[in-house]
């Protein structure tokens, strides 16, 4: 597993308003998408058009999410990420240092991948 942090600003009096609104989003987010289900659906992947739901930011009238798709709706829902193609479209790879598939917001962009090791010694 790897982790990357996002990064907002590049100076701290950017950073300090911004992220009590980001945490008021995300909040929010979670409060609307809590106990969706997890979905996962090829053929959703190959022919994925942008719901209703996704054009509105209307993220509880989802049915549920697969792991990138929630990450990617969450930066959509707070923009994070530009709102130009469905939350279907980001796979977990699109979140790895090597892709160029995501579209941040000016501002944003992601640390290096820290590796996260679960393996017992």
């Amino acid at each position: 597993m790897v982790y990357r942090e996002l990064i907002y600003g590049s100076n701290k009096e950017d950073r300090d308003p911004f992220q009590e609104k980001l945490k008021e989003s995300c909040d929010i987010f979670i409060k609307d998408t809590e106990r969706k289900k997890y979905i996962f659906s090829c053929c959703a992947l190959c022919f994925s058009r942008k719901k209703e739901y996704e054009i509105k930011n209307e993220w509880n009238k989802s049915n549920g999410f697969f792991c990138s798709q929630l990450v990617a709706a969450a930066y959509l829902y707070c923009g994070i990420l530009k709102n130009n193609k469905s939350s279907k479209k980001y796979l977990p790879g699109s979140f790895s240092s090597s892709s160029n598939h995501l579209e941040f917001d000016e501002k944003f962009s992601l640390g290096p991948e820290i590796l996260i090791d679960f393996t017992i010694n």
